[in-house]
């Protein structure tokens, strides 16, 4: 699972690849001859939910269904918007290589985390269902 934050639509796009650890019970087909075993159909009835920190505060989204394509592309949308800011010059103390003595991270990576309304996203955050979550989001976030 990772995201990017999409500033021109101000939405969360969420990328998700479920992947599955027990194969399809055989004997299920068994049961309903009628039933087809379709990869795609694989899964658990239910939504899971999204829970999105914004500056403003937090908002739960349920849009991530278990059931479906293992694939799955997602747009959230969010709440806070950023006011207009214009570009800051860089502090005459600072050196040009974009390290300032009084911070360890650069200049570069503390402008991108101004740029997002997002502090942090966690998938599934009241653990309603038996999962191991891979996320993948910047360091800041963490």
């Amino acid at each position: 699972m990772g995201f990017s934050y999409n500033k021109r639509k101000n939405m969360v796009e969420l990328a998700v690849l479920r992947e599955f650890t027990a194969a399809p019970d055989a004997n299920a087909s068994f049961l309903n001859p009628d039933s087809e075993n379709r990869e795609g159909d694989i899964g658990w009835p239910g939504m899971m939910s999204i829970r999105v920190y914004e500056l403003d505060g937090m908002y739960d989204h349920p849009v991530l269904p278990l059931a479906g394509e293992m694939w799955q592309l997602l747009e959230i949308q969010c709440h806070s918007k950023l006011a207009a800011r214009r570009f800051q010059k860089p502090k005459k103390s600072s050196k040009p290589d974009g390290f300032d003595e009084n911070g360890d991270v650069p200049a570069s990576d503390m402008r991108s985390s101004l740029e997002s309304p997002l502090s942090w996203i966690r998938a599934d955050p009241e653990m309603e269902y038996l999962a191991e979550i891979h996320f993948n989001q910047p360091i800041q976030m963490w």
